[in-house]
């Protein structure tokens, strides 16, 4: 699936309740994404090997550059990402 990468100023950013827990969104280029990682600036590579092994799994993955850090994120529509043990194992390793 789609890879795309975004500005912070390109985006909004919210969080939103689900299940009686709360998360971090992100709404970029008219998408909303779940905030499943936060990178430093430092671990810039393993942001982007995340967002790639994401997209290789076909979901759709956005990676948000901010001042001093990487987000990954993955689109919540179509996809029950709460659900995906491929998600959570990335996200162990990560």
């Amino acid at each position: 699936m789609a890879l795309r990468l975004a500005n912070d100023s390109d985006c909004i950013f919210f969080q939103f309740w689900l299940d009686d827990r709360a998360y971090d969104g992100v709404n970029c280029q008219g998408e909303i994404f779940v905030q499943l990682q936060v990178f430093s600036s430092q671990r810039k590579d393993q942001a982007y090997e995340l967002g790639s092994e994401l997209s290789d799994q076909e979901y759709s993955v956005v990676i948000v550059k901010t001042k001093d850090n990487y987000i990954v994120g993955t689109a919540v529509q179509g996809q029950d990402w709460r659900q995906q043990t491929s998600i959570q194992k990335l996200l162990q390793n990560s």
